[in-house]
């Protein structure tokens, strides 16, 4: 069984315990896509105090709960003023396949763990919404996660965090804590899973591309998985496969082995030179045995992600079909810790 990677409430689906909302499934794929629905939950966050600035050291603790309200009331206070683009707008624009844009060459120079992280940080995003779930009167919040690949705030997440049939409002906050509303969807491929978005800011720091990482190289993960901000994890590239459908494209996908989970949908992967290979997509369970549809014995959980080459894919140009790759590097400041 395949999972989105939205973080959400809990859905009660046969064997899946998973995000809450629509549901559809395709060969034993189940797909969850609608994030939080805790009407309590929200209660809370709602009446918390204000919180600190988020930390700005790896070794401080990350709260949060904060993270979460810092969200929530940027998001209410930008719809409020009428500052946020309807969602059918930005699911109109999902139709683009292309846009006239470049990614920065990556480095040849590997990294320690230490140091990628140091490099990854500031430009890893969340990527989320705020919507009424009808039952309360409170406002609810629904991240995922994405990463800057344009220092004029051009970011990358998956289609599915962006696809939506709610009308909620889309917003993006940065590692610094400052929040946007989504103002573009520039390309997007649904089969690939992956859209670049748009938000009203300069100067961030572009995390360069690379589209040919070979299986047995070493990567890292920086996401959010359910609700743990800017976890951190290691592994390497197990495989490249095609995903099996009943009809149509039939999606290439990077299987790794570091963790991630719901909530991480739209991390960077990235290789020992901080380069993103890959973006964070979906999970599928292997269980032993099926008891009258009730899987057992869980001994494996494939993790699966977009390739770089389908992330470059959505700036080809047209004329050449090529990926569009800056010819040298991009000049970047020192990495900050948050």
């Amino acid at each position: 069984m395949r999972h989105w990677l939205i973080l959400g409430g809990l859905l009660s689906f046969g064997f899946l315990a998973g995000v809450g909302g629509a549901v559809s499934h395709d060969f034993g794929v189940v797909r969850c896509d609608a994030p939080v629905d805790r009407c309590a939950a929200a209660a809370a966050l709602t009446l918390a105090p204000d919180a600190e600035a988020l930390c700005r050291s790896a070794a401080s603790p990350t709260d949060d709960s904060s993270i979460e309200r810092r969200f929530s009331r940027a998001m209410q206070r930008y719809n409020k003023q009428g500052k946020v683009v309807a969602r059918e707008v930005l699911m109109g624009q999902l139709e683009r396949k292309t846009c006239d844009r470049s990614f920065a060459r990556p480095s040849s120079q590997e990294l320690n763990a230490e140091q990628v992280y140091a490099r990854l940080k500031p430009s890893t995003v969340l990527v989320g919404s705020i919507y009424n779930c009808g039952r309360c009167s409170r406002w609810h919040t629904g991240l995922a996660s994405g990463f800057v690949v344009g220092s004029d705030g051009v970011i990358a997440t998956n289609h599915h965090v962006v696809e939506s049939d709610r009308k909620d409002a889309l917003g993006v906050m940065l590692a610094d804590g400052r929040v946007f509303p989504v103002k573009e969807v520039l390309a997007a491929n649904e089969a690939a899973d992956v859209a670049l978005v748009k938000i009203d800011v300069k100067g961030l720091i572009a995390l360069p591309l690379r589209v040919d990482a070979p299986v047995g190289a070493r990567v890292y993960v920086l996401g959010h998985p359910d609700g743990q901000y800017f976890s951190f994890s290691e592994g390497l590239i197990a495989r490249y496969l095609r995903l099996r459908v009943k009809a149509g494209v039939r999606p290439r996908r990077m299987a790794i082995t570091a963790d991630f989970a719901k909530g991480s949908s739209g991390s960077p992967v990235v290789d020992a030179s901080g380069a993103v290979v890959g973006i964070v997509s979906s999970t599928r369970s292997i269980y032993y045995n099926d008891v009258k549809g009730d899987p057992r014995n869980l001994q494996m959980v494939l993790k699966h992600c977009v390739t770089g080459a389908d992330v470059a894919a959505l700036v080809a140009d047209s004329a050449s079909a090529k990926p569009k790759i800056e010819a040298k590097p991009a000049r970047r400041p020192q990495p900050r810790l948050y």
